[in-house]
C-alpha cells in the first residue's frame, strides 16, 4: 500500500504548477519510494528513485547536503551487494566525502564508510588502496573512542586486504585481532 500511496503523491506534486514548492515534498516522496523498492528488492527501481532525490537535495540544498548521507549509503551497499563495484565506489566515495564536510557527522559513519570503500577496493583487487582505507579508518575509528564492532571489521578488512596482496603473515595477525575483538565484544558470528 505505501507504494501506491507514494506514487498517488508523487503524481499530484510533480503536477505542481509551483515547482519551487514542490520539491522538498518531492524529496521526501522519492526518498521513501527508493526505500521502499531497495525493501521489495527492486533495486533499479530504488536506484532510479534513490538518485532522483539526491538530484533534488543537491539542486535545493548543495551537493554535500546530510541529508543526502542515508540514500549515499544505500545506494553505495545495493550496488555492492549486486557486485557494481564501480557505482558502489562512486556512492561510497560521495557518501565519505559529505561526511567529512559535515561538521556533526558520526565518527562511525565516517568510519563505516571508509570501511566499505576499503571492500570494494578489496573486490577490485586492489589491494594496496584496500589496506590505505583500512588505514584510514582506523585512525578515524582511534580518535573516536575505539568502537569494538568498527575495529574489528576494519582489521578484517586489512586482514582481506592485506592476504590478497600477498602478505599473508601480516594480514594474519589483523584476523587474529579481529577474531580477538569478537570474542572481546561477545560477537560469536565471527564477523
Amino acid at each position: 500500500k505505501a507504494e501506491e500511496y507514494l506514487q498517488i503523491a508523487l503524481e499530484a506534486n510533480e503536477a505542481m504548477p509551483e515547482r519551487d514548492l514542490a520539491e522538498p515534498f518531492l524529496i521526501d516522496i522519492y526518498e521513501n519510494l527508493a526505500f521502499v523498492y531497495f525493501k521489495k528488492n527492486s533495486h533499479e527501481q530504488g536506484h532510479a528513485y534513490a538518485k532522483k532525490a539526491l538530484d533534488s537535495i543537491s539542486k535545493i540544498y548543495g551537493e554535500n547536503d546530510v541529508r543526502s548521507v542515508a540514500l549515499l549509503r544505500d545506494l553505495a551497499y545495493s550496488f555492492y551487494g549486486h557486485e557494481k563495484f564501480d557505482d558502489a565506489l562512486i556512492y561510497a566515495k560521495k557518501l565519505n566525502d559529505t561526511l567529512k564536510k559535515t561538521p556533526e557527522a558520526d565518527k562511525n559513519e565516517v568510519t563505516q564508510s571508509l570501511v566499505l570503500i576499503g571492500k570494494i577496493y578489496t573486490k577490485k583487487n586492489d589491494s594496496s588502496t584496500a589496506v590505505e582505507y583500512g588505514q584510514k579508518a582506523l585512525k578515524v575509528c582511534s580518535e573516536s573512542g575505539h568502537d569494538l564492532y568498527w575495529l574489528e571489521q576494519i582489521h578484517s578488512l586489512l586482514g582481506t586486504a592485506l592476504f590478497i596482496g600477498g602478505k599473508e603473515v601480516e594480514g594474519l595477525k589483523h584476523f587474529e585481532e579481529a577474531a580477538e575483538l569478537c570474542e572481546e565484544s561477545g560477537d560469536k558470528s565471527g564477523n
